[in-house]
């Protein structure tokens, strides 16, 4: 295993880093793409800092679910909001996305009614409400 120096110095020089990269590269990924995401020495590795250049790689290892695309369950959940549009939690959350959308990144303007990403976050949220009717909206998701 790589030395905690390494993992931990925020001051590495360009040899140290080096060998971060190539440790990242060589013991961590693998790990990681193994299954074994909860490994002590993993976790150390990451809050000691994952190197830039491997940064894109080792996150979407950790997070999972690369390059799946959900778009056929996104539509088919935008269908059905019609069938829960009479439910008391469609209804709520219906209303709290009215308060919220509008109070989204407010400096940008983007979100408010008739702006370019108004409709589209209110369909992503749509979409959760029927996905996950149990929870519905929850104020700050947006």
């Amino acid at each position: 295993m790589p030395s905690p120096k390494i993992l931990k110095d925020p001051n590495n020089s360009k040899m140290e880093e080096s060998s971060r990269i190539r440790d990242w590269a060589t013991i961590f990924l693998p790990l990681i793409q193994k299954g074994d995401k909860t490994n002590k020495q993993i976790r150390m590795a990451v809050y000691y800092g994952i190197p830039q250049e491997l940064r894109e790689i080792v996150w979407f290892q950790l997070i999972g679910n690369i390059h799946q695309d959900y778009t056929p369950l996104y539509h088919q959940l935008l269908d059905l909001r019609e069938s829960i549009k009479d439910k008391d939690i469609y209804k709520k959350s219906e209303k709290l996305i009215d308060k919220d959308l509008h109070r989204t990144f407010t400096t940008l303007d983007l979100f408010k009614p008739g702006n370019m990403l108004n409709e589209p976050l209110r369909n992503i949220l749509t979409a959760f409400i029927v996905h996950r009717p149990d929870i519905g909206y929850v104020q700050g998701m947006s």
